[in-house]
């Protein structure tokens, strides 16, 4: 029988196959293209030279960045942010507490800082207790320190109470003539009021301030501007103003510190001024500092004198003698006597400047003060 209307069985018309792979292909390739350029992931470029990061195209979030890949781009959050690209919020690193134990943690716009808390030291993450005392100036000279975790305390010594943050001597066993210095029990010297620190410019000292350095210390004079102390080996040593050579160093140059007063041997007593004087062991007068103008300024200690029954001097702007048991202030007044002792040796007085005199007390036949002094 014949077929017709069709194609012999088993055969295939090539028309047919180039129809059928037009109307397949076509639409793939469209396909492709579009999802591309609307998704700008998951398929092949059109093109390889194609970077959103650069060319604009790709839109990231606030405290995002844009990475490139081989098949389109991808929007990451910055460090310390977190979100999906678009939309990034700030971690806040502090909550996993991330710092050391004695540290605080500080949250900050994409980051956090680490600070060791006061008494510690480290970068944060890690942190050492801080030795104050180590550093001498952590507590007083005279108190003890402590060192406590982050912290540390000072104990005044024994013979010392706490007065504000300074330890002072709670006993003195001598002051000075003026009241402004005074030697305490353990030897060391303490000043208050107005004291040049620098040796020259005063400042005030509302509470005892140790000012020299010692633990030997007996006795202690000063006046507005200069000091003498005397030390237990009897050596006397003075600072501050020196414009007179009231120092006795052989200099005019004010000092901050103690300086040696030399001597052939060792002093009892003095007295602090514009004019220094004192008694040596023999019991013999010496004076230094201010002159009778046109003078010029005694620099070194000179005798008064050649007598060796001196027992006690005072050198203050007025006239002092030793009588009856106390010291009796006396009127200024002039004298142009030069050394000249009478044969009872009742008196012995002597000019030592224009403007003030030295009082000094010896003994004599009839145990009466005499006045004297050097030109």
């Amino acid at each position: 029988m014949r077929r017709t209307g069709g194609a012999p069985s088993g055969r295939v018309f090539p028309e047919v196959l180039v129809l059928v792979s037009v109307l397949v292909s076509v639409p793939v390739l469209v396909l492709g293209a579009g999802c591309n350029a609307i998704l700008g992931i998951d398929s092949p470029r059109l093109r390889s030279s194609e970077n959103e990061c650069i060319d604009g195209t790709a839109h990231c979030g606030v405290n995002a960045h844009c990475v490139d890949t081989d098949t389109a781009f991808t929007c990451m959050c910055d460090d310390g942010y977190q979100g999906d690209g678009l939309t990034c919020t700030d971690v806040d690193e502090c909550a996993a507490s991330p710092c050391d134990a004695n540290a605080s943690c500080h949250n900050t716009a994409g980051a956090f800082t680490c600070l060791c808390n006061t008494g510690y030291e480290g970068n944060g993450t890690a942190c050492a207790d801080v030795d104050e005392c180590s550093n001498p100036e952590s507590c007083d000279p005279h108190a003890m320190c402590a060192n406590l975790p982050g912290s540390f305390s000072c104990t005044c010594a024994t013979g010392y109470t706490l007065a504000g943050a300074s330890c002072i001597p709670t006993r003195f066993s001598q002051l000075s003539s003026n009241g402004r210095c005074a030697v305490a029990a353990d030897g060391t010297i303490w000043c208050w009021g107005r004291y040049p620190d620098d040796g020259v410019n005063a400042v005030p000292h509302p509470r005892p301030t140790q000012v020299v350095s010692g633990t030997d210390w007996t006795f202690v004079e000063s006046s507005e501007t200069n000091f003498c102390g005397l030390r237990s080996d009897h050596t006397l040593w003075c600072w501050g103003d020196n414009t007179y050579g009231q120092l006795g160093d052989a200099t005019q140059q004010t000092r901050a510190t103690p300086q040696k007063v030399n001597a052939t041997m060792g002093w009892t007593t003095f007295s602090v001024d514009k004019t220094t004087c004192g008694i040596q062991e023999d019991k013999s007068l010496w004076c230094w500092g201010e002159s009778a103008s046109p003078s010029p300024h005694q620099l070194t200690p000179r005798q008064v004198g050649v007598d060796r029954d001196w027992v006690q001097v005072d050198a203050l702007p007025h006239l002092r003698v030793w009588a009856a048991g106390r010291w009796l202030d006396l009127e200024v007044r002039q004298s142009t006597h030069r050394g000249k002792s009478d044969t009872d040796r009742d008196r012995h007085l002597a000019r030592l400047s224009t403007h003030r005199q030295l009082t000094a007390v010896r003994h004599s036949h009839r145990r009466k003060p005499l006045v004297s002094g050097i030109e």
